[in-house]
């Protein structure tokens, strides 16, 4: 990790070339100290008193993000990435461990996951314009009438993970045993 100076002045951090990167999809709230939306310079001002919300995709070096991480500069951490999809109010996974639908996963302790269901929850302009629903709502709060009424569709998609068939033999006959076998698993 080399050090630049001129990133010390700046509100967001500086990324570098690198090989390994991380990679966050995150939800914003509305706030004034996340994120900023690069088009709120053509607004008419109203958005800017009360920050932008929606989905942020922040990439970063794998260095710079431990070096913030340990020294505690989380308010520049907070600013840093793209505001890509400002109709987006929520984001939730979850994660399909060969036995049950799990809603954490902690890769470092955990093989990887056989299925990820990914759920986005996106306002439509018209929802929008008749009642605006905070960023950050968990989906699972949410009542059918109350998602008609905030114009809020739901989008999902379930993506197969490769990687996780590669298992024990052992761990192989104890799924056949369970009927795992007829789901593809």
């Amino acid at each position: 990790y080399i050090p630049q100076g001129a990133a010390m002045v700046s509100p967001t951090l500086t990324d570098v070339p690198g090989d390994i990167k991380t990679v966050s999809y995150f939800v914003q709230t509305p706030s004034t100290m996340g994120v900023s939306d690069s088009l709120n310079a053509f607004a008419d001002g109203s958005e800017m008193l009360t920050g932008t919300s929606g989905l942020v995709r922040r990439q970063l070096d794998r260095a710079i993000l431990a070096y913030a991480e340990e020294v505690g500069d989380t308010q520049r951490l907070q600013q840093t990435g793209e505001l890509i999809a400002p109709e987006v109010v929520s984001l939730e996974f979850a994660y399909y461990d060969g036995v049950q639908w799990l809603y954490e996963w902690d890769s470092t302790t955990q093989a990887l996951p056989h299925l990820i269901t990914i759920t986005l929850a996106i306002q439509s302009g018209s929802g929008e314009e008749s009642a605006a629903m905070d960023a950050g709502v968990a989906l699972s709060t949410l009542t059918l009438d109350q998602r008609q009424a905030y114009g809020i569709e739901l989008y999902e998609l379930t993506v197969a993970i490769p990687g996780a068939q590669l298992r024990a033999a052992d761990a192989a006959a104890v799924d056949a045993a369970a009927g795992m076998e007829s789901m593809g698993l």
